[in-house]
């Protein structure tokens, strides 16, 4: 979701964004299907399951229209998709409004067509800006989040299911964008809760 501003670096930013797409390929040398997920994701459950008629899986924005318009319905952080979408994504970036993901809408739409899309629940890559940038005010999001110990997981749950991920900067803002708000906030409901596995995930995320 970050943004980088100048006309200078969005072509730069472009071919470092497409580095996705050149380390997908190298994976693809050994297998047909390949996961992706950008560096800044906290895990906190088992990987999510693909359903078996599924070709690429893609995770929603979730966030309000306007902005999805501005950059892209999918998040290009965690991903899921068979080798034959990565030249098809390649070309789409060269026209796309917003670098390499919002050309996930086309590869997307080849997908839906087939029936072989799928796309992750809001509990799968919680990114920070679902809590900033969703129609919803931050107090109802807020009031989603739960605590459930008896589970795989490291027991926070949100609207009633395990928060398998975490996707958001912890230490530091990136280029114009602020995820102070929902790490302040996140880290402040879990101090709440003397869970074990959640205090030593808390230890990993001091910053």
């Amino acid at each position: 979701m970050e943004q980088m501003p100048g006309k200078r670096y969005n072509s730069l930013w472009k071919d470092f964004m497409y580095e996705k797409a050149n380390v997908i390929e190298w994976m693809f040398e050994s297998t047909n299907e390949v996961w992706f997920m950008d560096v800044d994701i906290s895990f906190l459950a088992p990987l999510p399951t693909i359903p078996s008629n599924a070709s690429l899986a893609l995770s929603p924005h979730y966030i309000k229209e306007t902005d999805c318009r501005k950059f892209g319905t999918y998040n290009g952080g965690f991903l899921w998709m068979n080798k034959n979408y990565v030249p098809q994504w390649r070309d789409a970036g060269h026209t796309s409004r917003f670098y390499e993901q919002a050309a996930l809408e086309d590869i997307a739409r080849i997908a839906k067509n087939t029936g072989e899309l799928y796309e992750f629940p809001i509990q799968v890559n919680y990114g920070w800006w679902r809590m900033i940038q969703s129609l919803d005010p931050p107090s109802n999001i807020q009031s989603k989040f739960s605590i459930f110990r008896n589970e795989q997981s490291i027991g926070i749950r949100y609207d009633g299911l395990p928060l398998q991920s975490i996707h958001t900067h912890w230490s530091h803002t990136m280029f114009n964008q602020d995820p102070s708000f929902f790490n302040n906030w996140f880290r402040d409901f879990a101090k709440k809760y003397k869970h074990k596995p959640l205090i030593h995930f808390l230890k990993t995320i001091h910053t």
